[in-house]
């Protein structure tokens, strides 16, 4: 069985206190390590992406005024890049990030010191709620290269509601070691020394409730100031009635609310154009989801006016807001604002080139370009990027021009002028964001089927290259169970959850006897099939077992026409939306006739032996896992060797070679998160086995050569990808080990290119 893993979008928080610790400075290194007696060293793999061309959330880009090129991006749940413009390519900066520190990936927002080029600064952390941990402020002297560390003591909600609003973070330009941070919990942060440590500053609300806002933008008016002196006028957005958008005219000491704004309105961006007025775009909510209403005006915080600018009105039957805004620093009166969430009519681009008077749509007559990435069609014969969130202007291309949701962008802006299909290419080249829930790698076919979040899956050929044939069609929202017969391997099945297709069945149940190339739903579902749920196919294609989150696991003898209640199980609990099923099957793959079901709830084997009808209680000394971190549960079958199993547990890694009755934790390791198997090494009698976790003191990626008794550090310090649980090695390729890191994508490492 290959298990599902999820993780949750968004989360709750209490309202900590002010916000420092002594920073650390990442000190890199890359090379092979062993443990337990290990009899070899490991040359150091290389690592690189499975290619797809994005997947996720990019929610903010910026571009450099300083260097020509010079762009970063920053993702919710994947870190942040910056794009190498010889290559056209974007190089991930935060992949030296480890399990203990995967907060780090959720990038709040991103801001660049305007003087020195070189600086670049990131305030970090996933989530605000109770349960998550505190954030962080990363800093960089060479474009991100290495970076200096300051943890805090407020969280941060890079996965949250208002994720792509901002920049929470700027840069004195005038006082470049002055620093600002409009945070959700504790209002305005500001830092003195190039945000080493910071201090609370009064005059702006923090945020309150589950889902806290805060403060969503803060923009310095340079021309205010002089070099060498704090700047004295600066603008925030802030989550409060009355008009989001505040001025200080003392460098923050105090802040006093713009007059003539929309009531009951956020602005989610800001921005000062060359004359000194103040441009925003506000919805009735922070996005990128949910907003029904919105607005876009430019404000004079010299004459105290405002004015209503807004190119198209949401209406009863058009319901939308405004997001993504770039101000032209060349070109005064010109600019671009995105709407968001307009699902009736679809999302637009407007252009205005005389300060809002006349704005002109430009997505609707667009042509879009996936450049190579075809699953991002999903299988429409028309696209246009939705949930725009953030836009911005090449401030040394008055033409070129890229917006987030993946990164489209433009370098023939001056079309739309002249009435032409203004040109978008999807150029996410290098993100890999894609959040996986399951890697297969067949014997035979394919060398790696996938499952991921918000677009289904993909059946990759070619590991250098993303499938040309798109993703999985019939397409799916996510993959949540994927599995092969070991016998049979073009035989394949995969559960998942659907968008809301019309279709009768819903696709959330699929049979391929082509090795993923093509797929048929199963002619009939059970009434779990809605929640996904995992699978797992007997070595020779005679039954599949499904099991869900909330109903009784199923069994069908006639690949899917018809579905019997199993015996001898517990019912399904009902666990959180993001944790993987409680029940997770795994087919033998020798015998047809053994299943083992791995209870993580109750630390449970269950074992059949009569093709998955029937199950009787097998080993009990499994540890248990609470219902919201079934994420690193995970049992595997091992290909030509009959019962053998091995069962992460988030605790000791457990092995058992009787189909599950009994099982025994393996010495050398203190903590499993995911477990796969590949090819056996030359002249090794059994298959390599590869883990997530932790051997002796070091956490990372290993393999075993022995059965487990040795094992081999293959990752290294500059590549922990955050949290791994999903593991799978190739059962062709000897030493080569597929990874699915929450928010990278799919990752291949491998000692050299094959």
């Amino acid at each position: 069985m290959r298990a599902a893993r999820r993780w949750p979008l968004v989360s709750l928080a209490v309202l900590p206190a002010a916000c420092l610790a002594a920073p650390t400075l990442r000190s890199p290194e890359s090379r092979g390590s062993t443990f337990a007696g290990s009899r070899s060293e490991s040359k150091p793999y290389a690592w690189r992406n499975v290619v797809i061309i994005g997947g996720g959330y990019v929610s903010g880009i910026i571009f450099s005024r300083a260097v020509e090129g010079l762009v970063y991006a920053r993702t919710d749940v994947g870190g942040a890049y910056r794009l190498d413009p010889a290559s056209e390519s974007w190089q991930p900066l935060l992949d030296w990030v480890g399990r203990d520190q995967a907060n780090d990936l959720g990038v709040e927002s991103l801001a660049l010191d305007p003087t020195d080029p070189d600086r670049v600064y990131l305030t970090v952390g996933l989530y605000t709620k109770s349960w998550a941990g505190t954030g962080a402020m990363l800093r960089s002297k060479d474009r991100g290269r290495t970076w200096e560390r300051t943890d805090m003591s407020i969280k941060m909600g890079g996965n949250e509601w208002g994720r792509s609003c901002g920049e929470r973070l700027a840069v004195d330009p005038n006082q470049p070691s002055q620093v600002f941070f409009g945070s959700r919990q504790a209002g305005l942060l500001v830092s003195k020394d190039h945000g080493e440590t910071w201090e609370k500053h009064p005059g702006l609300p923090a945020g309150t409730g589950n889902d806290p806002i805060g403060i969503t933008a803060i923009v310095f008016d340079a021309k205010s100031g002089k070099p060498g002196v704090a700047t004295p006028v600066i603008y925030a957005a802030v989550d409060q009635d009355g008009g989001g958008v505040m001025q200080s005219r003392d460098a923050g000491e105090t802040w006093a609310t713009l007059k003539g704004q929309p009531k009951g309105m956020l602005a989610c961006h800001i921005e000062l154009d060359e004359l000194g007025k103040l441009w925003a775009t506000y919805g009735n909510g922070p996005g990128p989801n949910d907003v029904t209403d919105g607005a876009v005006y430019t404000l004079d915080p010299k004459e105290g006016t405002a004015r209503d600018v807004t190119p198209l009105k949401p209406s009863a039957d058009d319901k939308f807001g405004y997001a993504g805004l770039a101000v032209d620093h060349t070109q005064p009166g010109r600019l671009l604002v995105t709407t968001i969430d307009r699902w009736t009519h679809k999302d637009e681009i407007f252009l205005t080139k005389d300060g809002g008077r006349r704005w002109r749509p430009i997505t609707k007559t667009a042509r879009w370009d996936v450049n190579g990435a075809h699953w991002a069609t999903l299988h429409r014969d028309t696209i246009a990027p939705w949930w725009m969130g953030d836009i911005d202007l090449d401030p040394f291309d008055p033409h070129h021009a890229m917006i987030s949701a993946g990164i489209w962008s433009t370098k023939n802006l001056e079309k739309a002028g002249a009435s032409e299909p203004v040109e978008f290419r999807l150029t996410n080249h290098g993100i890999e964001e894609s959040v996986v829930n399951v890697l297969v790698s067949p014997p035979q076919g394919a060398p790696l089927l996938s499952g991921v979040k918000d677009f289904c899956g993909l059946r990759h050929a070619s590991l250098d290259q993303t499938p040309p044939e798109g993703a999985y069609d019939p397409p799916c929202q996510e993959t949540t169970g994927l599995d092969f017969a070991e016998l049979e391997p073009d035989l394949v099945v995969r559960t998942g959850t659907v968008w809301g297709f019309s279709a009768e069945p819903e696709p959330n149940g699929l049979l391929s006897t082509d090795g993923g190339k093509t797929w048929q739903r199963f002619a009939a579902v059970p009434p779990g099939a809605k929640t996904g749920g995992m699978v797992a196919i007997t070595a020779d294609g005679s039954s599949v077992v499904w099991t869900f989150k909330h109903d009784p696991v199923m069994v069908s003898r006639d690949r899917g026409k018809t579905w019997q209640k199993v015996e001898g199980l517990r019912e399904s609990a009902d666990v959180p939306d993001w944790s993987a099923s409680d029940l997770q099957p795994a087919a033998d793959r020798v015998d047809p006739k053994r299943v083992a079901i791995y209870d993580a709830l109750e630390g449970v084997l269950y074992v059949s032996n009569d093709g998955g009808s029937t199950f009787q209680k097998g080993s009990r000394a499994l540890p248990t896992i609470p219902n919201y971190a079934l994420m690193v549960a995970d049992i595997e079958a091992v290909p030509g060797q009959s019962g053998h199993l091995w069962i992460s547990t988030g605790k000791e890694l457990y092995r058992s070679i009787d189909g599950g009755k009994t099982a025994n934790p393996v010495a050398s390791v203190e903590q499993s998160y995911g477990v796969g198997i590949g090819k056996a090494a030359p002249g090794a009698r059994y298959p390599t086995v590869f883990l997530s976790g932790q051997v002796g003191a070091t956490k990372g990626v290993f393999r075993s050569t022995d059965e487990g008794s040795h094992w081999v550090r293959v990752s290294d310090d500059d590549h922990k990808y955050g949290t791994v649980n999903v593991v799978e090695g190739d059962p062709r390729v000897f030493d080569r080990v597929y990874l699915g890191p929450n928010g990278r994508g799919i990752v291949v490492g491998e000692p050299h290119a094959h």
